[in-house]
């Protein structure tokens, strides 16, 4: 238990050691991420021999084009899915307008429409309340994606640096003694015996005495 701080970060730190791994594993060199050893040169001696290669012309073009080829097909399965989910969920939502007595509506619109429709009325006054909310957990999660997955290569040098910093200085903190200790001071220094003198000339004054009733 004293070490899961530790573990923790480590943890995170090897997942962001994957995500360079990923990155370099690509195909074609012109998305490859530089690798670590680059940039510690880069950063202690202002130079790397563990730079970016020359290129030759049509360097593992084919495989470059099957990776690229390879995602399309995922990504138009996950679509497909996607809309498939989105027609059971308006199914549902029909259903439910149905038991709400909107059968007149429905029979009036074509059901698909009527469906978005007033599912977006629904959401409307939810999404204007909550957009500049939603809108920071947008951004956040992509630079979180982009910084695992070395898009945003130097940043994500940084947050390596500093997760593996921590994990080596968390080694040494007795987290054991901590989580014991300091409840116990902060019970003695703020319900201590001197509350009694607190009490007596802080509260006292101000409480209604019987004869006050």
């Amino acid at each position: 238990p004293n070490k899961i701080p530790t573990a923790f970060l480590f943890c995170i730190t090897l997942g962001m050691l994957g995500g360079l791994k990923l990155s370099r594993s690509k195909p074609s060199p012109w998305k490859q991420c530089s690798s670590i050893l680059h940039f510690l040169f880069i950063l202690i001696f202002n130079t790397s021999p563990y730079g970016r290669r020359q290129i030759e012309p049509n360097e593992y073009s084919k495989e470059a084009i099957e990776n690229d080829l390879f995602w399309e097909k995922y990504i138009q399965i996950q679509h497909t899915a996607e809309q498939i989910n989105k027609e059971l969920f308006m199914e549902e939502v029909a259903e439910v307008l149905k038991k709400l007595g909107l059968e007149s509506e429905i029979e009036s619109k074509t059901e698909k429409n009527f469906q978005e429709e007033s599912l977006a009325k629904f959401l409307k006054p939810f999404l204007d309340l909550y957009w500049p909310l939603l809108e920071a957990i947008r951004y956040t999660l992509r630079l979180t994606a982009n910084v695992v997955t070395w898009e945003e290569s130097y940043l994500s040098f940084w947050v390596t640096g500093a997760l593996l910093i921590s994990t080596i200085i968390t080694w040494f903190i007795p987290w054991g003694w901590l989580a014991l200790w300091c409840p116990r001071i902060f019970v003695w220094l703020g319900m201590g015996p001197w509350m009694k003198i607190v009490d007596k000339y802080y509260v006292a004054p101000f409480e209604l005495k019987e004869e006050d009733l």
